[in-house]
């Protein structure tokens, strides 16, 4: 596979192509792993989340592409004075070649560029994956939070 080139920031012309990674890339998140959660519906929260905040809701989304198309993405938010690192999402055929990281890495220097002093973000415990490439990036964990379901029939 060819390499992926540095992250720019989305164009109106990405967001189908993101929102069809977003259905496939966060299924290490809480939602999935509640089987009380239909499948489709959590892909459909991802997929609108992307869409959202290609709308405005992030301050920026970055893109990674290869042969001019997005291959990953991932959202910024500006919050009290740094940056939130959002969602990164990685077509299935990219991942394992570096594209999270490179992600990674321009939404870091993004925050830098926009004069936000540090950067945060939130990951599954399950997402063994994330946090060794958050770690690998000088991230710490500062916080583990536990959320419950609780359904009532």
């Amino acid at each position: 596979m060819a390499s992926v080139q540095p992250v720019r920031q989305h164009r109106e012309a990405d967001v189908e192509t993101l929102r069809r990674i977003a259905r496939t890339s966060h299924t290490d998140t809480r939602f999935y792993a509640d089987p009380r959660f239909p499948r489709e519906r959590c892909d459909d929260l991802y997929e609108t989340w992307i869409r959202r905040s290609c709308e405005g809701w992030a301050d920026v989304v970055l893109v990674a592409e290869r042969d001019g198309g997005p291959v990953g993405y991932m959202t910024v938010h500006r919050r009290d004075g740094f940056g939130n690192l959002g969602l990164l999402g990685v077509d299935e055929a990219w991942r394992r070649h570096g594209v999270g990281e490179t992600l990674a890495r321009g939404a870091l220097a993004w925050c830098a560029d926009n004069g936000l002093a540090r950067s945060m973000l939130f990951t599954q415990a399950r997402n063994v994956g994330s946090q060794r490439l958050f770690q690998r990036l000088g991230f710490r964990t500062s916080a583990v939070d536990l959320w419950f379901h609780k359904w009532f029939d």
